[in-house]
């Protein structure tokens, strides 16, 4: 009986020994680089809501970088008329923290607590950010 006990723990640890893979968390789908590619509805260069002494405003280009350490970078880069002084200016906090909501839903937040949290939707290629009621949709690089 003793050596039948012996042999079913030698099979049960050779076996063991010969499952090596390790079980790892799945990485979230939305890590990973993106180019902002439409803003409100338009493709780039997309015209914004304009307010204050802001005459018109332009969002050129953007990107934004979801790391699985649970960190973004990003920017928007528009064009700013003032009456008739234009500038280029970078909008947006370029960095901060982000997580996966329970409803699926991803919240970034800024790592300025002077700025807002938004929250963004994801597809297998694109990132939606919805910031002061500016939709942004951003491609999978």
């Amino acid at each position: 009986m003793f050596r039948s006990l012996q042999v079913a723990v030698a099979a049960a640890l050779i076996a063991a020994a010969g499952c090596s893979k390790s079980f790892e968390p799945t990485p979230d789908p939305a890590i990973g680089g993106y180019t902002l590619t439409m803003a409100n509805g338009s493709p780039l260069p997309a015209t914004l809501p304009a307010s204050g002494t802001i005459t018109s405003s332009t969002a050129l280009n953007g990107s934004i970088f979801l790391d699985k350490d649970g960190t973004y970078t990003g920017i928007v880069e528009l064009r700013i008329a003032r009456g008739s002084v234009v500038t280029i200016e970078p909008y947006g906090v370029p960095n901060g923290v982000w997580q996966r909501l329970p409803d699926n839903r991803l919240e970034l937040q800024p790592a300025t607590g002077s700025e807002k949290v938004v929250y963004a939707t994801n597809t297998a290629t694109t990132l939606t950010v919805v910031s002061q009621g500016i939709v942004y949709v951003y491609t999978r690089q």
